[in-house]
């Protein structure tokens, strides 16, 4: 067996050498026939969220746990409304719904209120079943769960500025 050890020749561009050259990104499936491309959902899942009732999301901005439902929410289509929190300045609405950490997220659905984003996510994979957020089988499931506890331990040491 031999190794060839010859290096290509270079190829000539028309850029200088600090000039960056933009490629385009490598896509493994077309944008539009992948089942999560955003864009898509917020159409194909409307009218089926609509009919769901209420949801109400309550939040403060740079959030990561909140940003994590939004995305969810997104991805399912479901159309709700976004309650900006001060949390310096709590709400009489906030400390209503989530009286023992008085923290967002907070995940109000026909008036009934979840807290914890990772309880809020398992309760809108199971409530609306199209395009599931966490795996179908068990043992995926239970990977799925710790590596998201793994990183809300690691996440939640961030002090967050509001």
């Amino acid at each position: 067996m031999t190794i060839n050890t010859q290096v290509p020749p270079f190829k000539e561009s028309r850029t200088t050498p600090n000039q960056r050259v933009r490629r385009k990104p490598i896509l493994h499936h077309k944008p539009n026939s992948h089942p999560h491309f955003v864009k898509n959902l917020q159409y194909l899942n409307f009218e089926m969220a609509k009919d769901q009732g209420e949801v109400q999301l309550l939040g403060v901005g740079g959030s990561p746990f909140v940003r994590r439902v939004q995305i969810a929410l997104k991805l399912k289509g479901i159309e709700y409304t976004y309650i900006e929190e001060n949390l310096r300045n709590k709400s009489d609405l906030l400390l209503k719904y989530n009286p023992i950490h008085k923290k967002v997220p907070v995940f109000v659905h026909n008036g009934k209120p979840l807290a914890e984003s990772l309880v809020i996510l398992e309760y809108i994979d199971e409530t609306w079943e199209n395009y599931p957020i966490f795996p179908q089988q068990p043992y995926e499931k239970a990977l799925a769960r710790f590596w998201s506890r793994y990183i809300d331990d690691k996440v939640s040491h961030v002090n967050f500025l509001f």
